[in-house]
């Protein structure tokens, strides 16, 4: 009888101490200052790969911490807000530009039209977004931003053309066969009611959006030839008188 107590004793030690030197785990997430892992159950982490929680799917990087914003995963490019949801069948303004994604989540890849409106926007977003630009006060008539000489951006008050009381036209000059050459690329009106906006590239109206906000594009530059009204000509010409006036204004060689 305490041969067999003994034995029971010697199993139970052996047992707790079998037992106590076992991990258990529990599925779930972990935080640290990196970021938020996902531990499964044996205690390893999800890494390199998606796990779907909740009817949500997370993608992990290969250090095992979740990834939110751009992700480049099985060949596509996705973009995971920071409350699981993802951009998907339609457009989505990240960082200030408009990205457009199919019914997958997939990035569409924008066509060259959407490249050329896209750059316009840039531009237009680091010219007003820029402190060091000199400004030259026309009076009542006209106000110039300039960079190095260069006419960037003008104002014109009272536009009788369009009957607005301000008109803005934001310009690009390029590097081309050794000289820099100017082009009119966006212009912008607004009475406070009516909203004129149109985009140009090569001196061709290719994005024409009127007072109805109603979205018309030229992929072919021929906007001009389109148009139902005379707004966009006129709006194009004179900003071509501006930047002629700016360049005899200043007699710059450019």
């Amino acid at each position: 009888m305490k041969i067999k107590k003994l034995f029971s004793r010697i199993l139970l030690t052996g047992t707790l101490a079998i037992l106590s030197t076992t991990s258990v785990y529990g599925a779930g997430w972990t935080n640290d200052d990196r970021g938020q892992r996902y531990q499964k159950e044996d205690g390893s982490y999800v890494i390199s790969d998606w796990l779907e929680h909740n009817q949500i799917w997370y993608h992990f990087n290969a250090e095992g911490y979740w990834e939110t914003g751009w992700i480049w995963a099985d060949g596509y490019w996705w973009y995971q807000n920071t409350d699981g949801s993802y951009a998907c069948n339609g457009s989505q303004v990240i960082d200030g530009k408009i990205y457009s994604f199919d019914e997958n989540g997939h990035l569409k890849q924008a066509s060259e039209h959407e490249q050329k409106i896209q750059h316009i926007r840039d531009v237009y977003n680091q010219t007003n977004t820029r402190t060091d630009l000199k400004a030259y006060d026309g009076g009542n008539y006209i106000d110039y931003a300039v960079d190095d000489d260069r006419l960037v951006k003008a104002i014109l008050k009272n536009d009788f053309y369009l009957t607005l009381p301000t008109v803005e036209y934001y310009y690009e000059w390029v590097w081309k066969d050794g000289y820099y050459s100017v082009d009119l690329i966006f212009a912008y009106g607004t009475d406070g009611t009516r909203e004129y906006r149109y985009y140009y590239q090569n001196h061709n109206l290719i994005r024409e959006i009127g007072p109805d906000g109603v979205v018309r594009d030229y992929p072919d530059g021929d906007g001009l030839r389109k148009t139902s009204d005379t707004q966009a000509e006129s709006i194009l010409s004179r900003g071509w008188w501006e930047t002629a006036l700016f360049m005899e204004g200043f007699e710059t060689e450019f």
